[in-house]
């Protein structure tokens, strides 16, 4: 299928948007939002697909350099051009004297309901954690899936509920009860070990984006569980460009298994996606990350 979008920052948004959400759950955002969204504003997003677009100059503005904002900004942006919605706020702090209790990540109107949303976008590995209980862990594995889960739904949602959560409405001039949501993306990676036995937990929504992972030392030896179907060319994925699925730009370098295992670093986590070319274009057809020896815990 011929690529719908030109720019990365369109394609970023319509996955931002549309992707399977982390977790199901009451407090994660209706599953179906994003599409519907993204279907009953494809004029907004043509619009919005230009190198001048208001969406373009938001994010050159924000001087983005993290992932996790740039999947903010693109939603704010997203809240703040779509006609029926009127944004409140974003990142709005919640003081109790001197202290931050918490942060509102986006505050809006929309359909005569005032929402607040948390905004999260998350790579979680799976693999068994010193307690023996499988675990997700991000490729920092400080961060891990059960206790960021955890902190959304007990903390972070919770914040109009505190006296300084409400104190920091009432500074916005609103007086309205929020509805509280989650919007989680991203993509958990199943260890290619047949050694681990995976779980997941409770909330987890079995139709979100999957993917594998392995140990430096592993990567060659696990070839006929990545190529399953073949010889695939491979891109390396620069950490602004692990979002929506892979995408060439003019010249970008393709490697073959052997020529991409020769460049891998050993010391750092690399992302990768495996290709197949077609008629219209390359496709994605796996992606998964390589990290040391030793990950999660040295």
């Amino acid at each position: 299928m011929k690529e719908r979008y030109r720019t990365q920052l369109v394609r970023d948004l319509h996955w931002a948007l549309s992707s399977p959400m982390m977790m199901e759950h009451p407090l994660v955002v209706e599953p179906r939002w994003g599409q519907s969204e993204t279907a009953r504003y494809q004029g907004l997003l043509k619009k919005l697909d230009d190198r001048r677009s208001a969406l373009a100059r938001t994010v050159r503005n924000a001087d983005v350099d993290r992932l996790g904002h740039y999947f903010e900004v693109l939603l704010r942006t997203w809240v703040d051009q779509v006609p029926p919605a009127r944004l409140v706020a974003s990142n709005w702090q919640a003081y109790s004297g001197r202290h931050t209790i918490g942060e509102y990540d986006l505050l809006f109107w929309r359909d005569a309901t005032f929402w607040h949303w948390e905004l999260a976008l998350k790579f979680y590995l799976g693999h068994p954690a010193r307690d023996g209980q499988f675990r997700w862990f991000g490729i920092n594995p400080v961060d891990r899936l059960d206790r960021k889960w955890a902190k959304m739904r007990g903390q972070q949602l919770r914040l109009a509920d505190h006296p300084a959560g409400r104190g920091a409405l009432k500074v916005l001039g609103v007086e309205a009860e929020p509805v509280p949501r989650a919007m989680i993306k991203g993509y958990l990676f199943e260890p290619l070990d047949p050694g681990m036995e995976v779980s997941f937990p409770a909330d987890v929504n079995p139709l979100g984006l999957r993917g594998w992972w392995t140990h430096r030392s592993d990567f060659e030896s696990f070839r006929p569980r990545i190529e399953l179907e073949g010889p695939l060319e491979w891109t390396i994925l620069d950490k602004m460009r692990w979002m929506s699925p892979a995408h060439l730009e003019e010249g970008e370098r393709l490697f073959s298994f052997d020529a991409l295992a020769s460049v891998l670093r050993r010391d750092r986590a690399t992302m990768v996606a495996g290709l197949v070319a077609r008629k219209e274009g390359h496709r994605e057809v796996t992606r998964g990350v390589i990290v040391p020896d030793g990950w999660p815990f040295r």
